[in-house]
């Protein structure tokens, strides 16, 4: 269930609560992605905070233009969501 939209930096943040634990997260939407394995659908990923997800977002952007210079002030966990935000696949552990 949404509660509020934000447009940040050519993305779309959503909060969202989860209904079996009346917790809340964040939804990151790239709007600009079209992958071929989801015609109608965008790249997102998720986060705990609307802090964490600017942070993606920032990241993101950062990899969009190709500033991997700022990039690498950014945290690991930070970069893999960034990564899939552009279709990029990160190896994770299972």
């Amino acid at each position: 269930m949404c509660c509020k939209i934000i447009n940040y930096r050519g993305c779309v943040l959503y909060k969202n609560i989860n209904k079996n634990f009346n917790t809340y997260y964040w939804s990151i939407v790239n709007l600009h992605s079209h992958p071929k394995d989801k015609p109608n659908g965008h790249l997102h990923c998720h986060s705990k905070s609307e802090r964490t997800a600017k942070l993606i977002v920032d990241c993101f952007q950062a990899l969009r233009t190709n500033r991997y210079w700022v990039v690498k002030k950014y945290p690991i966990p930070i970069r893999n969501k960034a990564m899939k935000l552009m279709n990029m696949p990160v190896w994770e552990r299972n």
